[in-house]
């Protein structure tokens, strides 16, 4: 299993503890080699950009992001939301974007190709995902390459990842006003933004794909 979370539930199904073996995936996530103003001037999209990726699925908490928009446009009229990805909210995404006004402040941009993916997290000021369930999260992982300071959830996997205040912050999910202030907190600090970017590096390091195959070959040795 890729994680000690997932290891839990298929305890759960009644496997033995000895028969199970966590070994992480590894991410093998190629930043985009522009500059951030490059990589805006790619995307289309200006100001201070929030990035959040992944299926368009209620418990991936893209809702919540849209409708705190109008909070964070009062700490910054600078701030856009871009979601990378594609699913069966998209029509209610695009009305709760229409309904609140922000049609120049939230951006749908579909799936992406991992290269074009590399191009928005250069673009990126912060990385957000308001998800309320993650087995082992690959876009943590490929923010923190792309040394984008990350913002998340203490579920699952995250809290494999994340150690709180150092390479991120979590909130719990769905937590309006944690999640507006932790945000508003990174990005008025620029001091930790490097930090949280520098020990995400290093973050990153254990969660190679030399290091999955390495683990897995002895595994079967």
């Amino acid at each position: 299993v890729p994680s000690k979370y997932l290891a839990s539930i298929v305890r759960g199904w009644g496997v033995s503890g000895a028969k199970i073996k966590v070994i992480y995936n590894g991410v093998d996530f190629k930043s985009a080699e522009v500059s951030q103003e490059e990589a805006k001037k790619k995307i289309g999209i200006y100001g201070d950009i929030i990035l959040s990726a992944g299926r368009l699925v209620p418990w991936k908490g893209f809702r919540m992001l849209i409708k705190i928009m109008p909070r964070l446009s009062e700490i910054s009229q600078l701030f856009r939301l871009v979601i990378v990805g594609d699913g069966p909210d998209k029509k209610i995404l695009e009305s709760m974007i229409k309904n609140l006004g922000l049609e120049r402040k939230v951006y749908l941009v579909g799936r992406k190709s991992q290269e074009e993916l590399a191009t928005y997290m250069a673009a990126a000021d912060i990385f957000v995902l308001n998800s309320g369930y993650e087995g082992f999260s690959h876009q943590i992982l490929e923010a923190m390459t792309a040394e984008v300071p990350v913002i998340t959830t203490a579920v699952g996997g995250n809290k494999e990842v994340i150690q709180q205040g150092e390479n991120g912050f979590m909130v719990k999910y769905q937590d309006e006003f944690n999640l507006v202030e932790a945000i508003k907190s990174l990005w008025q600090n620029q001091e930790l933004q490097e930090e949280f970017k520098k020990e995400g590096k290093k973050t990153v390091e254990h969660f190679s794909s030399e290091k999955m195959f390495e683990e897995t070959i002895k595994l079967f040795t």
